[in-house]
């Protein structure tokens, strides 16, 4: 009773005893269970003179003793007490109650039951405090284990690391290994591209003959020093990854610039071959025709027939000719003139009639509804090539001087059609003094063609009969000598102007073109597309002077194609676009040295060159013409000052003459 009563000292509490109320806290929680399942009471054992016949069994409350009561007085030798679950909290209370009830004895036994209930639960501390020694101990050996388990993990971590480190570090240099191996195998392969490459624009430049001796010899050199280094380059293994690296982008770059190069030459080479005249052909339709109205549909209706034809003496007109009676048998009837002909079928007089593509045109060019007289029966294509086309190249008496003749047919599409030349303009190129003079001759100058008798003929007449023609006609009558040739149409000089990005064009009136009324050209400069520029060369009827105005007008389209072409850089990224747009509608027997020969005084001295124009003139009149008969059509009887004039200009140039001394100032 004295110890429950004695406070607990206020001193902190050491680990062993927060370990004991832990224990006695679960020893507690153990007797209240086992408390939950006793219903008797324990009860002292009393002789017959203390016995209290009517005492009642009472319940257990809280602050009351629960005593476990042993059926025998005393135990057996061999067998343990039974322990008595005792609230020590209430001892104090069971004893003053007993007390009261005056059983003195019961209270010394409870008192020993309770020491001895002390001493048991004291043991069982110790027992609890031993086994939570053990069970620290384990934990320490266990926590030994799990630090060395885990040292062992951290230790398998770090080899896992590095190894991982290693295999990377491996994989990272079989990587650095196989990408020079790529760069090396990539290098060699570039290397020979950039070899080939190289030889191939050292080989084209050598062809081409372009390059002026001041510029070719530091290019031969500049090109072999360059060529060594990079190929050292490329192909030594053991230069460094990043030198060989900035050398292979360097040699692509190379081979870009040559494949450039080099299609710039494929696109060349194919054009002068599309324009050489060694395959110059010509090609006509002819036309089986009756009127409108008549009955006949188709050839074999007029199998038998009379058919009116107008001989023009040429090989492609004996083709056709072939060709029909080779369908049909006919009887031909041949007439004075081409307008003869026609006018025998309007007439009447002839049933059926064989007319040209290029006199039907000429004829519809007067007669505006003459399609709507007739009626084809069948269209005869002819190609031919003919012996007049092949015009003998006349090489320049002098290195500086050439004179070119400009043929510009009256056509749109191939320049295969046979046409007349409406445009006959001579260009003489002085290379030595950087001077062009361009001289023109009005179409229907009335001329002789050369080689024939009886009557003369439009100059425009002499393009039927071949490129030859025109070129012989015009060096018999001028007493000049024609060194080459061009040979273009209406479609060419559109594609020529709309390539190079339009011209700009003075003209000395303003005036809506008769061959393209949906523009207006103004008096001064025009920026001019290839359809407006083709309108402005051929338009006559919107000036008094008709046809000599029209020349000064195409005088001024080809110089300002000239100046654009010889000062727009620019241009040579259209180059190629240029020489295929023009590809078909051009033709020529101009010798690439020639060109060479401009290029190479350009690059080397980049003069300016000074533009001349010259005209030829005459009177009109009507006169029968060779070409198209008896019948009179306009023409232009040359004025003769002129014609020497104009002879003298180019005669003088060829000699070396100067602008200045010729007084063409």
């Amino acid at each position: 009773m004295e110890e429950s009563n004695k406070q607990k000292p206020t001193t902190r509490k050491t680990k062993d005893q927060i370990l004991d109320e832990v224990v006695e806290k679960a020893h507690q929680q153990k007797q209240k269970k086992k408390k939950s399942t006793q219903h008797q009471e324990y009860r002292p054992k009393h002789n017959g003179q203390n016995k209290r016949p009517n005492e009642q069994k009472q319940t257990t409350k809280p602050n009351q003793v629960v005593k476990t009561v042993p059926k025998q007085t005393k135990p057996a030798a061999n067998q343990q007490p039974k322990k008595e679950v005792v609230n020590i909290e209430n001892k104090q209370a069971v004893k003053k109650e007993e007390v009261k009830k005056g059983e003195p004895k019961q209270e010394v036994k409870v008192e020993t039951q309770i020491k001895r209930e002390r001493k048991r639960v004291e043991d069982d501390l110790i027992e609890q405090k031993e086994l939570v020694s053990q069970i620290a101990e384990k934990l320490k050996e266990e926590e030994k284990k799990t630090e060395e388990i885990k040292a062992k993990e951290e230790t398998k971590i770090e080899e896992h690391k590095q190894e991982e480190q290693n295999r990377k570090v491996k994989l990272k240099n079989a990587r650095k290994k196989n990408f020079r191996a790529s760069v090396n195998i990539i290098s060699l392969i570039i290397g020979i591209l950039f070899l080939l490459s190289m030889a191939t624009m050292f080989g084209l430049v050598t062809y081409l003959n372009i390059l002026p001796a001041k510029f070719f010899i530091p290019f031969t050199i500049l090109t072999a020093i360059f060529t060594l280094l990079v190929s050292f380059m490329l192909f030594n293994f053991k230069i460094k990854k990043g030198i060989k690296i900035f050398f292979s982008v360097l040699g692509i770059l190379v081979v870009a610039v040559s494949a450039v190069v080099l299609n710039y030459a494929i696109h060349t080479f194919d054009f002068l071959k599309d324009i050489s005249n060694a395959d110059l052909k010509i090609t006509e339709k002819y036309y089986v025709m009756v009127r409108a109205d008549s009955p006949y549909n188709k050839l074999e209706d007029i199998a038998t027939f009379t058919v009116g034809t107008f001989n023009e003496n040429t090989n492609i007109y004996q083709e056709a000719i072939k060709k029909l009676t080779e369908k049909v048998e006919v009887t031909l009837v041949e007439c004075d003139s081409s307008i003869q002909n026609v006018d025998n079928l309007l007439s009447g007089e002839s049933t059926v009639i064989l007319l040209s593509n290029l006199h039907k045109e000429q004829y519809q060019e007067e007669n505006k509804g003459f399609s709507d007289q007739v009626k084809i029966l069948e269209t005869i294509e002819v190609e031919t090539k003919h012996k007049e086309n092949e015009v003998v190249t006349i090489k320049p008496v002098s290195e500086d001087v050439m004179t070119i003749y400009i043929s510009g047919i009256d056509t749109y599409g191939g320049i295969n059609l046979r046409s007349r030349s409406d445009v006959n303009m001579l260009v003489t190129v002085n290379k030595k003094n950087h001077e062009i003079l361009l001289t023109s001759i009005p179409r229907d100058y009335y001329v002789q063609l050369h080689d024939t008798y009886g009557y003369k003929d439009k100059l425009t007449h002499a393009g039927i009969y071949g490129i030859n023609m025109s070129v012989q006609t015009i060096q018999d009558f001028m007493g000049i000598d024609i060194n080459y040739y061009v040979r273009v149409n209406f479609s060419t000089l559109e594609a020529v102007v709309n390539s190079i990005g339009g011209v700009d064009v003075y003209s000395d009136l303003t005036f809506r073109p008769l061959h393209h009324k949906a523009v207006v050209i103004k008096q001064g400069m025009n920026h001019m597309d290839g359809k407006t520029a083709l309108a402005f060369a051929r338009e006559r009827y919107a000036y008094q002077d008709g046809d000599r105005h029209r020349v000064r007008n195409q005088q001024e389209v080809l110089k300002a194609i000239i100046s654009k072409a010889t000062s727009d850089v620019s241009i040579l990224t259209r180059y190629t676009t240029l020489l295929n747009n023009v590809s078909g509608y051009f033709q020529t027997n101009v010798d690439m040295n020639e060109v060479a020969k401009i290029v190479k005084i350009q690059l080397d001295e980049m003069p300016s060159w000074t533009i001349k124009q010259y005209s030829l003139d005459g009177t009109g009149s009507k006169q029968p013409t060779h070409s198209m008969g008896a019948t009179p059509l306009y023409v232009m009887i040359p004025n003769q000052d002129t014609v020497n004039t104009g002879s003298s200009y180019i005669n003088g140039m060829t000699k070396g003459k100067t602008f200045k001394e010729l007084g063409l100032n």
